[in-house]
Protein backbone atom coordinates (compact mmCIF):
# COMPACT_ATOMS: atom_id res chain seq x y z
CA UNK A 1 0.00 0.00 0.00
CA UNK A 2 1.28 3.43 -0.80
CA UNK A 3 -0.44 6.52 0.47
CA UNK A 4 0.87 10.00 0.00
CA UNK A 5 -0.53 13.36 0.75
CA UNK A 6 0.58 16.93 0.85
CA UNK A 7 -1.26 19.58 2.84
CA UNK A 8 -0.73 23.31 3.06
CA UNK A 9 -2.67 25.80 5.12
CA UNK A 10 -2.71 29.34 6.30
CA UNK A 11 -4.35 30.90 9.34
CA UNK A 12 -5.74 34.43 9.14
CA UNK A 13 -7.81 34.53 12.32
CA UNK A 14 -10.68 33.94 12.47
CA UNK A 15 -10.30 32.00 9.18
CA UNK A 16 -8.08 29.00 8.36
CA UNK A 17 -7.67 27.85 4.74
CA UNK A 18 -6.18 24.56 3.57
CA UNK A 19 -5.37 22.70 0.37
CA UNK A 20 -4.62 18.96 0.28
CA UNK A 21 -3.54 16.54 -2.45
CA UNK A 22 -3.81 12.83 -1.64
CA UNK A 23 -2.86 9.73 -3.64
CA UNK A 24 -3.73 6.23 -2.43
CA UNK A 25 -2.73 2.97 -4.13
CA UNK A 26 -3.86 -0.07 -2.15
CA UNK A 27 -2.81 -3.56 -3.16
CA UNK A 28 -4.73 -6.46 -1.64
CA UNK A 29 -2.68 -8.97 0.22
CA UNK A 30 -3.65 -12.28 1.72
CA UNK A 31 -4.96 -12.44 5.25
CA UNK A 32 -2.72 -13.48 8.09
CA UNK A 33 -3.82 -16.64 9.88
CA UNK A 34 -4.78 -14.76 13.07
CA UNK A 35 -7.90 -16.70 14.08
CA UNK A 36 -7.34 -20.36 14.96
CA UNK A 37 -9.74 -22.76 13.25
CA UNK A 38 -11.39 -25.78 14.81
CA UNK A 39 -11.45 -24.52 18.40
CA UNK A 40 -15.14 -23.61 18.38
CA UNK A 41 -17.80 -22.87 15.80
CA UNK A 42 -18.11 -19.17 16.71
CA UNK A 43 -14.41 -18.60 16.00
CA UNK A 44 -14.71 -20.58 12.77
CA UNK A 45 -17.51 -18.28 11.60
CA UNK A 46 -15.46 -15.23 12.54
CA UNK A 47 -12.44 -16.60 10.64
CA UNK A 48 -14.61 -17.31 7.60
CA UNK A 49 -15.94 -13.73 7.56
CA UNK A 50 -12.48 -12.27 8.12
CA UNK A 51 -10.92 -14.28 5.28
CA UNK A 52 -13.86 -13.51 2.96
CA UNK A 53 -13.15 -9.78 3.26
CA UNK A 54 -9.67 -10.34 1.84
CA UNK A 55 -10.91 -12.76 -0.84
CA UNK A 56 -13.40 -10.21 -2.16
CA UNK A 57 -11.13 -7.16 -1.91
CA UNK A 58 -9.63 -5.71 -5.05
CA UNK A 59 -6.75 -3.28 -5.49
CA UNK A 60 -7.80 0.35 -5.35
CA UNK A 61 -6.34 3.63 -6.48
CA UNK A 62 -7.68 7.14 -6.05
CA UNK A 63 -6.36 10.70 -6.18
CA UNK A 64 -8.05 13.69 -4.59
CA UNK A 65 -7.72 17.44 -4.25
CA UNK A 66 -9.40 19.15 -1.31
CA UNK A 67 -9.79 22.83 -0.54
CA UNK A 68 -11.37 23.95 2.70
CA UNK A 69 -12.01 26.80 5.06
CA UNK A 70 -12.70 27.02 8.80
CA UNK A 71 -14.33 30.05 10.37
CA UNK A 72 -14.04 30.42 14.13
CA UNK A 73 -17.39 32.13 14.68
CA UNK A 74 -16.99 32.09 18.48
CA UNK A 75 -14.22 30.77 20.75
CA UNK A 76 -16.15 27.48 21.08
CA UNK A 77 -17.91 27.38 17.68
CA UNK A 78 -16.38 26.78 14.24
CA UNK A 79 -18.03 26.48 10.83
CA UNK A 80 -16.17 24.33 8.30
CA UNK A 81 -16.62 23.82 4.56
CA UNK A 82 -14.67 21.60 2.15
CA UNK A 83 -14.76 20.74 -1.51
CA UNK A 84 -13.01 17.61 -2.81
CA UNK A 85 -12.60 16.31 -6.31
CA UNK A 86 -11.97 12.54 -6.48
CA UNK A 87 -10.52 10.70 -9.47
CA UNK A 88 -10.29 6.92 -9.40
CA UNK A 89 -8.24 4.61 -11.58
CA UNK A 90 -10.21 3.32 -14.59
CA UNK A 91 -9.23 -0.34 -14.13
CA UNK A 92 -9.78 -0.56 -10.39
CA UNK A 93 -12.75 -0.07 -8.05
CA UNK A 94 -11.18 3.08 -6.60
CA UNK A 95 -13.15 2.69 -3.37
CA UNK A 96 -16.43 3.13 -5.29
CA UNK A 97 -19.08 0.41 -5.27
CA UNK A 98 -20.83 0.38 -8.64
CA UNK A 99 -22.95 -2.17 -10.52
CA UNK A 100 -21.14 -4.18 -13.20
CA UNK A 101 -23.17 -2.59 -16.00
CA UNK A 102 -22.53 0.99 -14.80
CA UNK A 103 -20.76 3.53 -17.01
CA UNK A 104 -19.55 5.54 -13.99
CA UNK A 105 -16.16 7.07 -14.83
CA UNK A 106 -14.91 7.02 -11.19
CA UNK A 107 -14.73 10.80 -11.02
CA UNK A 108 -16.86 12.75 -8.56
CA UNK A 109 -17.03 15.77 -6.30
CA UNK A 110 -17.67 15.80 -2.57
CA UNK A 111 -19.04 18.78 -0.64
CA UNK A 112 -18.84 18.86 3.16
CA UNK A 113 -20.18 21.37 5.63
CA UNK A 114 -19.72 21.00 9.37
CA UNK A 115 -20.27 22.81 12.61
CA UNK A 116 -17.88 22.10 15.51
CA UNK A 117 -19.05 23.04 18.95
CA UNK A 118 -16.90 22.63 22.04
CA UNK A 119 -18.71 22.95 25.34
Amino acid sequence: MSVGDLTAGVNHAPFTYHLTFADSDVETRSAENEIPLGINSDLDQLAYGYNRIFDESTPDSIKSWTVGVRWDVLPNLALKAEFSTLEGDDVKDSFFVTPDDSDFDKKTNLYLIGLDWVF
